[in-house]
């Protein structure tokens, strides 16, 4: 009797200057998360550092933002980023899947249906993400700290790899 290998995955979420990302390999195992800076005017840079990543962990499928899907509020410069991720995935035979805000929020318990709730849930599994975790945004502040696109990303994978149990 074999079991399957567990489903590697590479979850990336836009940032003005790059990119956040997390590395899966099954619901249990966090194996890398972090930033890949690319800047204004540098995207063949960018989509370089993207495919070192694809190089090194070659996962299985790569995960992405659906612009289109609910809850979705991303700026011109990170859509044209998503699919400029997807052409880069098509590229190199890797299978590509979008998900929604609203698709993360329902994989995750009704407790914690805010970014930062997912973001603390996230934590408690991974505690290798404490240090990660920025101070809770006060009502004054008006940005999100780029940290939180890690929480970001991870939540996709956890999503998505919580979906791929249940079929």
């Amino acid at each position: 009797m074999s079991t399957a290998a567990p489903l590697r995955v590479l979850a990336i979420d836009p940032i003005p200057k790059g990119a956040a990302f997390a590395v899966f390999e099954g619901e249990q195992s966090l194996l890398d998360w972090g930033f890949k800076i690319g800047g204004k005017g540098r995207r063949q840079g960018f989509s370089r550092r993207i495919q070192i990543l694809i190089t090194r962990y070659e996962p299985d499928v790569l995960i992405l933002e659906d612009v289109e899907g609910t809850g979705s509020h991303r700026r011109l410069p990170a859509q044209r980023m998503i699919v400029s991720l997807q052409k880069l995935a098509a590229g190199n035979g890797l299978r590509c899947e979008v998900l929604s805000r609203g698709d993360v929020r329902a994989a995750f318990p009704r407790g914690h249906q805010t970014k930062r709730g997912i973001a603390e849930e996230i934590v408690l599994r991974f505690p290798e993400l404490r240090e990660t975790l920025p101070p809770a945004r006060k009502w004054f502040e008006s940005g999100e700290d780029e940290r939180m696109s890690v929480f970001d990303a991870a939540a996709m994978a956890l999503a998505l790899l919580a979906s791929k149990k249940h079929r």
